[in-house]
């Protein structure tokens, strides 16, 4: 059976739209792009899908994914880390601030 457009093929494997086009980017998930933009119409074979599928559920993971998973991980954690030190410094920034406003208080 043809399944024709994301949202057909997110209803065949019952996840969301933007499910279906994350695995079509990050996990190889089977499908057809009618013509060479990025946003062309797609078309998957629900065989194909199914079988994708079956070989997700049993945790094989072909090399060259597990790389761009680790890829993936490792991007994610170092932004984390740069977003959790920017919010320390932040927090710095603020309790001094709240040190400064507090003795200008009790001045007053």
């Amino acid at each position: 059976m043809l399944l024709n457009g994301w949202k057909e093929i997110a209803s065949h494997v019952q996840r969301g739209v933007r499910t279906v086009q994350r695995w079509e980017r990050e996990l190889g998930f089977p499908v057809r792009r009618l013509g060479n933009r990025a946003r062309a119409p797609v078309l998957a074979a629900s065989e194909e899908v199914d079988q994708w599928l079956v070989h997700r559920r049993k945790g094989a993971v072909e090399p060259q994914e597990a790389i761009l998973l680790l890829k993936t991980a490792e991007a994610r954690r170092s932004e984390l880390h740069k977003k959790v030190d920017e919010l320390m410094r932040r927090k710095a920034e603020l309790l001094e601030a709240t040190s400064r406003l507090r003795n200008r208080l009790k001045g007053a």
